[in-house]
């Protein structure tokens, strides 16, 4: 896939402008994106009919560009097979919640400190390697034990910590509720409750972590010594 024409998708000004040039100098030609935005399925289709890949912030809402956040556009680009890479000064802050309701489908995220324009080309290489259905193991997802700890928050920011046996099993991860109730009936969804989840357990750092398909994990057999 050759990358020539690239998508920035910023909500600030100076910060279009700041890519504008970093592309230039790194030889792409930058598609600055404008405007106030409804739809991210609309966006995604504008963006890969015009461009042939994306550099996207996340908090798109603050500056009123965007009705959704920079990891839903990336994953409804990655899904259109438009790579991208998600930007953000708050990646950090972000990580357990925003964005990993859409982790599964971004293979690049990096905070603006770590972001340089001389990795740009092999950025777009992971993004690009995923779409054609090459993931990395620390991306790969493997069919795991998780119960969940606490739950806590209402609404859009209710999360769930949960344990991951077959990750680190002493250590607490946040996730969306939002997560859990794509696959699972709110009825169903409490604190001790067990599951099976497609999950990297690659992944060196917990920002990394997306969790996706859930399955009420079976009871253990009291027959089997295990239970």
């Amino acid at each position: 896939m050759v990358i020539r024409k690239v998508a920035v998708v910023d909500d600030d000004f100076q910060s279009r402008e700041g890519f504008r040039f970093m592309l230039e100098d790194g030889g792409y030609e930058p598609f600055l994106v404008d405007g106030s935005h409804h739809s991210v399925s609309d966006l995604a289709d504008f963006i890969s009919e015009r461009a042939d890949a994306a550099l996207c912030d996340h908090r798109l809402r603050h500056g009123g560009m965007a009705d959704f956040d920079g990891a839903e556009l990336v994953y409804q680009l990655q899904m259109r097979k438009c790579p991208a890479i998600l930007i953000s000064q708050y990646l950090h802050v972000d990580a357990a919640t925003t964005v990993r309701s859409f982790r599964s489908l971004i293979p690049v995220a990096v905070t603006r400190a770590d972001f340089e324009h001389e990795n740009l080309a092999f950025l777009f290489e992971q993004a690009v390697a995923e779409i054609e259905g090459n993931r990395s193991k620390e991306r790969t997802a493997h069919r795991s034990l998780v119960y969940i700890s606490a739950i806590s928050g209402e609404g859009t920011s209710k999360v769930a910590d949960v344990f991951v046996v077959s990750w680190s099993p002493q250590d607490a991860v946040r996730i969306p509720y939002e997560v859990i109730l794509r696959d699972i009936p709110d009825s169903e969804i409490k604190e001790g409750s067990s599951f099976l989840v497609d999950i990297n357990i690659g992944a060196e750092d917990s920002d990394e972590l997306y969790f996706s398909n859930f399955e009420i994990a079976p009871e253990p057999d009291q027959n089997d010594g295990l239970g």
